[in-house]
């Protein structure tokens, strides 16, 4: 900072050159004698600087250095001294979080491992989902699918139709069976009462045989 003001003064003061190189010959002695530094710090000054003194790093003191330099440079070296410790306190961050190469290695091992790992399910992930997502040939095998399931609806409408014709002619043939069994009950009924008829016939006769002899041997005894 203070070269940095030193140099503004250097050139500050190459417009009043001429006139100090009129006006005061005791420059070309001071180059002459070695005083280099005293020369470059006069020539940053102007006619109505005081010189007060210079310091043991050959500066040249002065009243026009006012306070807003002074307190540039201590903000300067505030903020230097800032920056000092907490570079200071980073360091011993770093030097608490430091590792070791053991601890390093390991570290590092593991997270090829999980990345060899995050990989693994990438791949599978990618797999799962291009057989989630339907393809071309499923696509027509699915339209294939469903012209099957449509002529098997129409097959099955035909199906229906049938077996209800089916259940009607059914219905029919009952009926007609139902009506042959009471034919053929009243065709029992008539040949069982017509066997009947012809042994209660027979018996007539046997009873009426029976009868003639009795009335043939009545008369006998009555006409002994």
């Amino acid at each position: 900072m203070i070269e940095k003001r030193n140099k503004l003064k250097k050139e500050k003061g190459k417009s009043f050159g001429a006139i100090r190189e009129s006006r005061d010959s005791k420059d070309d002695a001071c180059f002459e004698c070695g005083d280099e530094m005293v020369n470059l710090a006069l020539v940053g000054l102007d006619d109505e600087d005081t010189i007060r003194g210079i310091t043991e790093d050959g500066l040249v003191e002065s009243d026009a250095s006012d306070s807003d330099d002074n307190s540039s440079e201590v903000n300067f070296i505030n903020s230097d001294s800032n920056s000092i410790n907490h570079s200071l306190d980073e360091l011993t961050l770093q030097r608490h979080n430091t590792i070791s190469i053991v601890e390093f290695m390991e570290l590092n091992n593991e997270n090829n491992e999980l990345e060899k790992k995050n990989a693994s399910l990438q791949k599978m992930i990618s797999e799962l989902m291009a057989e989630k997502t339907p393809s071309n040939n499923h696509e027509d095998l699915i339209s294939d699918l469903k012209g099957k399931l449509t002529q098997l609806e129409g097959f099955n409408k035909l199906l229906l139709k049938r077996n209800d014709t089916l259940m009607k002619e059914l219905s029919k043939l009952r009926a007609k069976i139902e009506a042959r069994d009471v034919c053929l009950e009243t065709f029992k009924i008539r040949d069982s009462i017509s066997i009947e008829a012809t042994q209660q016939a027979e018996k007539i006769k046997e009873l009426e045989a029976e009868v003639a002899k009795l009335e043939k041997g009545m008369g006998k005894f009555v006409q002994g």
